[in-house]
């Protein structure tokens, strides 16, 4: 939490300018210090990306299996967060693999001398999220698990909520502006409005879990609306019973997860849950972890009727668009998958889990037709995540 002073600094000149030298001459001195200590120890700093869960867990877990592991013998490694992560149950279980100090002000110090200095041997690059990397994050393991404690703490969650010991669930999200309005305190979210989707889309999937003998949880840090049912095994989690703990235990333990661009998905992904995700955009942007499967929104021209080919999407920079204005001056409304089209891509990952789906030689044909229109030199092509069947051959004609 920003203290007092910091807050007052915001509204002094004199005292920005005077934070700013203590800031500058306290990073000096404590570069120093670890220069002295080089001949001895090869101290080296890491700053995690605290602020967002999903680059809290995808980009500090993809250095641990990238980076870490080829660390010379006479180096230190040390990672500095804030002291409000935006998840504190992922950097605890983080730190039980590599030192992390959790204080606002000297990761602040840190950082400004990262910015004068930034060329030193000293620091770590954390920024990477190995979003194309799709061998590491197949060919590797998860660094993190749960303890015996927390699992007997996580079941008590789930008895709480009427989930009975050892019955399956799936745990499902859907971005809307509430979680980043609530952190951005005030700043513009435009920007991303084009990721946001509606979470009763999930209400049709939803029911179906249920009538299988699978738990339907809804989860989120932050949600715009609740999701109200009468259904028992429907439980909004994030309206009645959100914690950190529980969201990382919820998504480490869950049968499947089902999610869209909201980056809630990745701690289920790196802690090797099979992952279907919703309403993908932009195209360019597919998930290479082994297990995941996604649907992408439809692009078509305001007062048209028909929809973009995807093939044309590629070859513009459309595909490309990570800004709600790039698709506002280009006239492109961006539309959601249906609540028949999420049912059906639980459906396919529910029986692919089960080892139920039998794929016949033609849907395999059409899958493979779909990633084809991926240039042979993209970062997409080949990277392992699967469309579902029933999406692809009702849109056979945008391929």
């Amino acid at each position: 939490m920003k203290s007092k002073f910091f807050d007052a600094c915001k509204k002094n000149q004199t005292l920005v300018w005077g934070y700013g030298i203590l800031r500058t001459v306290a990073g000096s001195f404590l570069l120093l210090c670890l220069q002295a200590l080089s001949p001895l120890v090869k101290v080296r700093i890491g700053f995690l990306m605290y602020d967002r869960v999903g680059h809290l867990a995808s980009n500090t877990e993809y250095w641990l299996r990238k980076v870490y592991p080829k660390r010379l013998p006479t180096e230190k490694v040390i990672l500095l967060s804030s002291s409000s992560p935006a998840n504190q149950q992922l950097v605890d279980m983080f730190k039980r693999i590599v030192p992390i100090i959790e204080s606002s002000a000297l990761y602040s110090i840190m950082n400004v001398a990262k910015q004068r200095w930034p060329r030193l041997s000293v620091w770590l690059d954390l920024s990477l999220t190995g979003t194309h990397d799709f061998a590491l994050w197949s060919n590797s393991k998860t660094q993190l698990a749960f303890t015996d404690e927390e699992m007997l703490r996580g079941r008590k969650i789930l008895r709480a909520m009427g989930v009975p010991d050892g019955a399956p669930y799936v745990c499902f999200a859907i971005r809307d502006k509430a979680y980043l309005k609530d952190i951005k305190k005030g700043e513009s979210t435009h920007r991303h409005d084009y990721r946001d989707a509606d979470i009763e889309n999930c209400r049709l999937m939803a029911e179906w879990l249920t009538s299988k003998g699978i738990w339907a949880i809804r989860i989120g840090a932050v949600v715009g609306k609740p999701f109200l049912s009468d259904n028992p095994r429907i439980i909004d989690y994030a309206s009645h019973y959100r914690s950190d703990f529980g969201d990382i235990f919820l998504l480490g333990n869950c049968k499947f997860f089902v999610g869209d661009t909201a980056g809630i998905f990745w701690p289920a992904a790196i802690l090797g849950v099979p992952v279907a995700l919703t309403n993908l955009v932009p195209i360019t942007h597919l998930i290479p972890v082994m297990g995941s499967m996604v649907m992408i929104k439809r692009y078509r021209r305001l007062g048209e009727v028909g929809f973009i080919p995807y093939r044309d999407i590629l070859k513009s920079s459309i595909g490309a668009y990570l800004d709600t204005k790039e698709y506002e001056d280009a006239g492109i409304e961006l539309v959601e998958n249906t609540p028949e089209e999420i049912l059906d891509m639980a459906q396919e990952m529910n029986a692919r889990i089960d080892g139920d789906w039998n794929a016949a030689p033609e849907d395999e044909a059409l899958h493979d037709r779909f990633k084809s229109i991926f240039p042979t030199n993209h970062p997409e092509h080949g990277n392992g995540c699967r469309i579902p069947l029933g999406f692809l051959k009702a849109n056979r004609d945008l391929i």
